[in-house]
């Protein structure tokens, strides 16, 4: 339930839960999900959702007309990221795998592989053909670049993939094509060189309508029309960084929606169809952080919102009635849109709360029943859900930083522990809802903060552009400021406050015990950033790197070799370390190198500083897989009541 400002912060934590309510155990909130990716097919007949087996992920599909399961399938080391319909008949499975990809020189990275489950033959095959090579040299892999999308071509299911095909043995993105029912597949297009990135918009009769190209090296944005069979320059635009990004056909389908560099939010600017000139933002698209799309039409119909509850806004007023309606038969809880049918007939949900705990419901617009599809986290019960609120507070220049709390179930909210859970990126955003993290920081007696600092992505205003050059500083100061704001209300114990964060967050959990001092009492960084310029140095082609350029920006650096980076480094500031402090990380992750957690481990230890080091084995970035979550909960939590007792 999420309810706004600091008094109403007081009294969620008295109305809504029973006091003395006894809290879930960790092993609840550290498996993963029970169901996750719930998804509903295009006719709305079936559902498909993702189920822990065996420390692996399996599929399956239920009809709903009667309700059984009609087919399933076991998973693999790869870990499922997404389940997309194609049709009634097929279902494509995102997997992701840690490794080198054989047709090209590569560092270690997670790749992004599809595969087509025929539901009628219980078959599965990649979508695309791995590895197929002509004279010895590789042409394509099995690997995707964001989400594929279906269509209907003359008849067949086709699906359009943005994948890699390879020239002179260079990896470049390719859209492909192919048919489900061959499983024939066909370049459409591709980009020219590895150093360009391409996008499309696929119309709902198949076709390529447009095609976005960035030249990182050249810093060269285009958008392209189809004229004649070729395309054609329509729009062109410098941009060093935050290239405009292709959304999808607009809702009158007359131009294509590119989100324009703005703000937090960015702006969602029209490029007609007709003639390639850039358009103002209308107004219905305006305070969108994310757009819907029909799922028959494929044009945008509205969009989540910019406002700390994310909620979502629709064009259409029937549509909007429709989902008000929703909301209201879920009264105080959080909802979440899941999927839909093609004729959004048939919604499945996500709700969060006191009455249902953490579920999945199926709600029938044609019946107006709801009916429930399961539980993401059986172990949790609605009684042990704790009330999540939303303040906001001035940091120490007066800039207004919104954030979440979470709030102990059974506990005044007076004097409370307090845990500070900075989000990771840091160019994203916290979305509300059921955090894990936080849900079982706080069965442990624990306030969480979750503050959506300068710098932060997808809220309305310049919250993201005031971040600009102040990694480590205000984007720092403003995690604190949420303290002191808290203490002074008399809601936490100033004496009694630890950081905890993953990524940049971790960072931030580095930075808030070494750069800053006398806020925490103890620190939880898990697969944090402690040395910026070594990061830095793992980045080929340091003079053109996007993410060097986005990097500079943020520091306030003028290049890679700037001495502020070692400013900004907790590594720098080891020596000031005096609190117990808890390393945490992956051991496949690639994304940040367990180096920077082990480097840090041992300069500590070399000062005789109290730290703790834990590598997690076989684990990635993003704590994939429930024995590495259940590992990082019990082992943090262990520490934080060794440290800052919660009673």
């Amino acid at each position: 339930m999420v309810r706004s400002g600091l008094a109403a912060a007081f009294a969620a934590a008295l109305a809504f839960v029973p006091l003395g309510a006894r809290a879930a155990p960790l092993e609840a909130y550290g498996q993963l999900p029970d169901m996750s990716d719930v998804t509903i097919s295009p006719d709305g007949a079936k559902v498909a959702y993702v189920v822990p087996v065996d420390g692996k992920q399996a599929v399956v599909v239920v009809s709903i007309d009667p309700a059984k399961i009609l087919t399933s399938f076991n998973g693999s080391e790869q870990k499922v990221r997404d389940l997309v319909w194609a049709d009634p008949d097929h279902l494509l499975v995102l997997k992701s795998q840690a490794g080198f990809a054989q047709q090209v020189e590569s560092s270690r990275q997670e790749w992004l592989l599809a595969y087509n489950f025929d539901i009628a033959l219980n078959k599965v095959t990649p979508l695309l053909d791995d590895g197929v090579q002509v004279r010895g040299r590789p042409i394509t892999m099995n690997v995707v670049i964001g989400e594929p999308e279906a269509r209907r071509v003359d008849g067949h299911s086709t699906v359009f993939a943005k994948g890699i095909s390879f020239v002179d043995s260079a990896g470049v993105p390719t859209l492909f094509s192919i048919d489900l029912a061959t499983g024939h597949q066909t370049i459409i297009d591709r980009a020219s060189t590895a150093r360009e990135d391409r996008d499309w918009v696929i119309g709902s009769d198949g076709k390529a309508l447009a095609q976005s190209s960035y030249n990182i090296e050249l810093q060269d944005w285009k958008l392209r029309l189809r004229r004649g069979g070729a395309w054609q320059n329509a729009y062109q635009t410098k941009a060093a960084l935050d290239p405009p990004e292709v959304e999808a056909l607009s809702d009158d389908g007359q131009s294509i929606i590119v989100r324009t560099s703005d703000n937090g939010a960015g702006a969602l600017q029209p490029i007609s169809l007709a003639d390639g000139t850039l358009g103002p933002e209308a107004e219905r698209y305006k305070g969108l952080s994310s757009v819907l799309v029909d799922p028959a039409t494929h044009r945008i119909i509205g969009g989540r919102r910019t406002d700390m509850e994310a909620g979502l806004a629709f064009f259409d007023p029937k549509d909007q009635a429709v989902w008000d309606s929703i909301l209201k038969v879920f009264p105080g809880e959080e909802v979440e849109l899941s999927s839909w049918s093609d004729d959004r007939s048939r919604i499945v949900v996500k709700v969060t709360g006191d009455v249902h705990g953490v579920a999945y419901i199926l709600v029938d617009l044609k019946t107006h029943k709801t009916t429930l599809v399961g539980e993401a986290y059986a172990g949790i019960k609605p009684a042990d859900v704790a009330a999540l609120v939303t303040i906001e507070y001035k940091a120490a220049d007066g800039r207004k930083i919104p954030a979440y709390l979470t709030l102990p179930n059974g506990r005044d909210a007076k004097n409370l522990p307090l845990i500070v859970l900075p989000h990771g990126g840091p160019a994203t955003r916290d979305m509300g809802g059921f955090d894990w993290w936080a849900q079982a920081l706080a069965s442990r007696g624990y306030a969480v903060l979750q503050p959506q600092f300068r710098g932060s992505y997808g809220l309305s205003g310049d919250l993201w552009t005031a971040g600009f050059g102040q990694w480590g500083r205000k984007m720092q100061s403003d995690l604190s400021d949420g303290v002191r704001k808290l203490a002074a209300a008399g809601m936490i114990d100033p004496k009694r406050v630890c950081i905890v964060g993953g990524s940049y967050g971790g960072y931030a959990a580095l930075a808030g015990v070494t750069i800053e001092s006398g806020v925490y009492r103890c620190a939880v960084s898990v697969a944090g950033i402690s040395d910026v310029h070594k990061m830095l140095g793992l980045l080929p082609d340091a003079k053109t790197s996007y993410t060097v350029r986005s990097m500079n920006r943020m520091v306030g650096a003028t290049g890679p070799s700037d001495p502020v980076y070692d400013q900004i480094s907790p590594i720098e500031f080891a020596d000031r370390l005096s609190v117990p402090l808890l390393l945490i990380h992956g051991k496949d992750d690639t994304v940040v190198p367990t180096k920077q957690s082990r480097t840090m481990a041992d300069k500590l230890k070399s000062l005789g500083k109290p730290v703790e080091f834990v590598v997690m084995s076989g684990e990635d970035h993003w704590l994939s897989r429930s024995e590495s979550r259940l590992q990082m909960l019990q082992t943090m939590v262990k520490f934080l009541e060794a440290n800052n007792p919660p009673n």
